[in-house]
C-alpha cells in the first residue's frame, strides 16, 4: 500500500508559515515596546538628574535668563514624555492586535493538523483492515489446502 500523504499539505504548511510571519511580528512590536520603554526610562533619569542640577544652582543665585531657559527644559522634558507615552501605548495597542492574529493563526493550524491527524488514522485504519484481510485469505487458503489435502 502507498505511504501517507495528507491532501492537504500545502494549505498546513501554508497556516504554518502565516503563524511564524505573525510571532515574527509580534517579537519586533515586542522589541520596539521595550526600546520605548527604555528611552523614557532614559528621559526621566535625565530630567531628574536636570533637576537636581537646577536645585544645586537655585541655592547659589540664578539669573532671570536661566530662569526661562529652565522653563523651556521643564516644556522640553514634558513633551518629550508625552510623545514616548502616546508611542508606548501605540505599540501596546500593537502588540495586543498582533496577539489576537497570533491566536487566530494558531487556531487555524492545529485545525489544520486536527484534520491531518483524522486523516491519518483513517489512513492506519485502511491499512490495518488491508493485512488482516490478506491475513484472513492466507489463514482460509491455508486452510482449504489441509482440509484438501487430508
Amino acid at each position: 500500500m502507498k505511504s501517507f500523504v495528507f491532501r492537504y499539505q500545502r494549505i498546513l504548511k501554508k497556516r504554518e508559515d502565516e503563524e511564524e510571519e505573525v510571532k515574527t511580528k509580534l517579537g519586533e512590536a515586542n522589541h520596539k515596546l521595550h526600546d520605548l520603554l527604555n528611552e523614557k526610562a532614559h528621559q526621566i533619569a535625565l530630567q531628574t538628574q536636570f533637576f537636581q542640577s537646577i536645585e544645586e544652582r537655585l541655592t547659589g543665585g540664578i539669573r532671570t535668563s536661566d530662569l526661562q531657559l529652565l522653563g523651556q527644559s521643564k516644556l522640553h522634558f514634558k513633551d518629550k514624555l508625552e510623545h514616548l507615552e502616546s508611542q508606548i501605548v501605540e505599540v501596546q495597542l500593537l502588540v495586543i492586535q498582533i496577539k489576537r492574529e497570533l491566536t487566530e493563526a494558531v487556531k487555524q493550524r492545529k485545525i489544520m493538523e486536527k484534520l491531518k491527524e483524522k486523516e491519518f488514522e483513517a489512513y492506519t485504519d485502511a491499512v490495518n483492515a488491508a493485512e488482516n484481510k490478506v491475513i484472513e485469505e492466507i489463514v482460509n487458503y491455508r486452510s482449504s489446502q489441509k482440509s484438501g489435502d487430508s
